[in-house]
């Protein structure tokens, strides 16, 4: 939440610009969204720029209340997932991807076939 709040004190800053273009790059090549939480998974620099992302999506999403709820559930159960599950009605996996979404990560590969609609003429009945 430090590095959010000097953020937004300086927001004309390049380090926290580029913080969150870092962050993006990041985000891309995850093997899988919910790494963000693997202990050890990211180097410190990688750390410093998702954590300012995602506590920006967070406060963003939720508001500042909920944010300050959540780390408060955070210091005394000191368990992300009973947190996130308290706070945000989600668990870490479920937030993880709609955060690594929200920065352009895309979250399926798979195309969605579009259906075309058959009239049938008799029954007067549409078929997706």
């Amino acid at each position: 939440m430090g590095l959010q709040m000097a953020a937004e004190a300086n927001p004309k800053n390049e380090h926290f610009n580029h913080l969150r273009s870092q962050a993006r790059e990041i985000i891309r090549l995850l093997k899988t969204p919910e790494t963000i939480f693997e202990q050890g998974a990211l180097s410190p620099s990688a750390v410093a720029s998702i954590s300012l992302t995602l506590v920006e999506y967070l406060r963003k999403q939720g508001g500042e209340k909920r944010l300050i709820r959540f780390l408060k559930r955070l210091k005394n159960d000191n368990n992300v997932e009973t947190a996130f599950m308290s706070v945000y009605r989600m668990d870490k996996k479920r937030l993880a991807t709609q955060f690594c979404a929200a920065y352009g990560r895309k979250t399926s590969t798979t195309r969605i076939k579009r259906t075309r609609r058959i009239r049938i003429p008799r029954a007067g009945v549409i078929i997706k």
